[in-house]
């Protein structure tokens, strides 16, 4: 008895060795696994809109996008499938734009979340999948915002504040089951060339208009505008005219332009022999890439081209002093097939020749038929009323364009007044138009 109670107190003991010792092989995908040191699972890589590597140095500019590779290595291959990647993204706001979750695009069966006020990133699959040496597994699309000289770095890590957290990968047939990547790094290093920052101006060559036997005072408009604006924030010029042609009225930007234009100053300096010089200063508080008309500059003809006394001819000078930008690279800029850089120190100039011309213009013949009847006013009352748009530009072999012919009140617009004036015209209640005095 006393043996075979032995025996069975051995198999007991044999019983629960045994059991405590398959325990850990039973319940092991309950457990979460871990690497003594992080493996680095995964490597990111920086490319151009062509694919090729940037880590290396280049040159980028406000509005050039910049792909970021999350790849696999060797030692995610060699780890298997899995379903989820979790990590928080940190980059430089001020030199990228907000990141959105439409700039991520992830492997094929892949989806992203992204939170974008913690910058935490999960990109998983409903099962698991497994990646090649190299891989892509996400790519971040980074727009520019502000290019200056020097590097950058991105960085994909388990968490912004605690560094020593890193990139977690789960797999999906048990959520604990998880292994930690290195945190990766990517340096973006750019640097701006002086070929590629070129800002030129253009001018008219030259503006003609016409003044009537009326002696009234006539707009002129001169549109500035940037043909290549590669990346500044404020550039300088001048403006220097005869006041016995033209006077200056003010200035009007462009839409564009009223939403960089931070700040602008007009400065006016007075010379000898009748011209008279402004100065213009337009600054942002960063840069911009921003090409089109810019601002267009107003004069009026003086009363002494109005009469015919004036000089024939003359100019308004435009003088460009100088381009900054906020990076202080190097800059070409040029103006009416003139260049010169910021470097130099040197402006450069051109001029607008002004010619002017009298003609005797048949107010009221609104529609150039050589007559002023009802037709006449039936058009600017279409006009008025939005059924028709008068033409503001002279045709050929007319003097003075639809709106102008139109005006016979002189008040600068067109309105009904305009045609019941043309019809008194018509039946014989007045003698002539106000505008003719």
């Amino acid at each position: 008895m006393r043996t075979s109670m032995k025996n069975r107190w051995k198999k007991v003991c044999a019983f629960v060795v045994a059991f405590a010792l398959v325990l850990p092989l039973v319940c092991g995908q309950q457990m979460t696994v871990k690497a003594a040191t992080p493996e680095p699972y995964l490597t990111l890589v920086a490319v151009d809109s062509s694919g090729v590597d940037l880590t290396g140095g280049t040159s980028l500019e406000i509005g050039d996008t910049v792909s970021l590779e999350l790849r696999a290595t060797a030692e995610l291959e060699a780890l298997g499938a899995f379903s989820s990647i979790e990590a928080y993204l940190d980059y430089d706001t001020e030199k990228f734009k907000q990141v959105t979750t439409s700039d991520f695009i992830p492997a094929q069966d892949w989806a992203v979340y992204w939170d974008v006020e913690s910058n935490k990133v999960n990109i998983s699959t409903t099962t698991d999948s497994a990646f090649s040496d190299g891989d892509v597994i996400c790519t971040l699309k980074l727009t520019v915002k502000s290019a200056v000289n020097g590097s950058t770095t991105v960085e994909w890590n388990g968490d912004p504040v605690d560094p020593d957290k890193n990139i977690v990968i789960t797999q999906s047939d048990n959520a604990s089951r998880q292994a930690e990547a290195v945190n990766v790094t990517c340096t973006v290093s750019n640097t701006v060339t002086e070929a590629s920052r070129v800002f030129e101006l253009s001018v008219p060559s030259s503006l003609t208009f016409y003044t009537d036997t009326q002696g009234r005072e006539k707009e002129i408009v001169v549109p500035i505008k940037i043909e290549n604006g590669s990346i500044y924030c404020g550039f300088r010029f001048g403006f220097t005219y005869n006041t016995s042609l033209v006077t200056y009225t003010g200035y009007e930007l462009s839409s564009s332009a009223g939403a960089y234009v931070q700040s602008m100053t007009v400065s006016d300096v007075p010379n000898s022999g009748g011209l008279y010089t402004h100065n213009v200063a337009l600054v942002s508080s960063k840069d911009i890439n921003l090409a089109g008309e810019f601002i267009y500059l107003k004069f009026k003809t003086s009363s002494a081209v109005a009469t015919g006394t004036a000089p024939t001819g003359g100019n308004i000078t435009i003088t460009l002093y100088d381009v900054v930008n906020a990076s202080k690279a190097p800059m070409t800029f040029k103006l009416g097939g003139s260049t010169s850089t910021t470097t130099a120190g040197t402006a450069i100039e051109t001029n607008i020749s002004l010619n002017y011309t009298q003609r005797q213009v048949h107010y009221g013949d609104v529609n150039g038929d050589d007559k002023i009847n009802l037709i006449d006013a039936l058009m600017i009352m279409q006009h008025y009323n939005g059924v028709r748009t008068l033409s503001s530009v002279e045709g050929a072999g007319e003097v003075g364009s639809e709106m102008e012919r139109a005006d016979v009140n002189g008040s600068g617009t067109v309105t009904l007044v305009d045609a019941l004036l043309i019809m008194k015209k018509y039946n014989g209640e007045i003698a002539d138009f106000p505008i003719r005095g």
